[in-house]
Parts: structure tokens; C-alpha cells; sequence
């Protein structure tokens, strides 16, 4: 499986510590099958924009299919709280914040065009442009 923005360098025990270095997908589903598909599909778009692939099951969060520690869960779930529990996509942005919620038919395109929209993300084309 390839796996979007490795965070095995990165000592994860609580959401903050991927506060202002990735943004966070959740992706809300047991099934780990439809997590593998999506990020094979959309390996480059969702590294180029940082993300990281958060599948959550219940009251379990798993990234590239390993359960994550509870402190982490828990602090996953307690920044997403106030979202609908039906919808299938929530995404975080680097400063930690919730941005949006999305319903299981909606295309990645459309949270690539939110993301895109971001003056974080704006600023990161730019300099991407200037090194080029």
C-alpha cells in the first residue's frame, strides 16, 4: 500500500503533534479496503497537499491500517464532536481546526478545491513555483 506523507518520523500521540506540518483526512468507515483505494487513486494529490489518511472506526482511529494510541483517538474525537456522525469525510486543516465535513458521495475534487483555497495552501503553491 502506498502511504500518504509517512508520519512514522513524527511522534503522533495526540492530533497537535501533526498541528501546522500535515492536514488530516478522516476518513469515517470500517471498511480499510476503501481507504487503500483512495489513497492509491489520489497519491499524488493528497501528498502534495500534506495529508495524512486517518481511517476511523467507531471509537478507533487507524493510520495505513494501525490502530492509533488512545490519547490520540480520543483527541481525534473530541476535535470532531460537534460534526454529524454520518458524514464519511472530515477535514482538518494544519492549524488543527475542523474546516469541513462531507458526505460520502462527494468527489475528492471538491475538498482539493477547498483545501486549494486556503491561504496555508495558497501560500505553499506559491513558494512551490518560486523553488521551480
Amino acid at each position: 500500500m502506498l502511504t500518504i506523507n509517512p508520519i512514522e518520523n513524527i511522534h503522533i500521540d495526540h492530533l497537535r503533534d501533526l498541528k501546522w506540518q500535515k492536514r488530516v483526512l478522516v476518513v469515517n468507515t470500517g471498511d480499510s479496503i476503501e481507504i487503500k483505494k483512495l489513497t492509491a487513486v489520489y497519491y499524488k494529490d493528497l501528498n502534495d497537499r500534506d495529508f495524512v489518511v486517518i481511517q476511523l472506526d467507531g471509537h478507533e482511529a487507524y493510520y495505513d491500517e494501525k490502530k492509533m494510541s488512545r490519547r490520540f483517538t480520543k483527541s481525534l474525537l473530541k476535535k470532531i464532536k460537534n460534526v454529524d456522525e454520518s458524514d464519511y469525510f472530515i477535514l482538518l486543516g494544519k492549524d488543527g481546526g475542523v474546516k469541513n465535513s462531507f458526505t460520502k458521495g462527494t468527489e475528492m475534487r471538491i475538498i482539493f478545491n477547498q483545501v486549494d483555497s486556503m491561504p496555508m495552501r495558497i501560500n505553499e503553491m506559491r513558494k512551490k513555483i518560486n523553488r521551480n
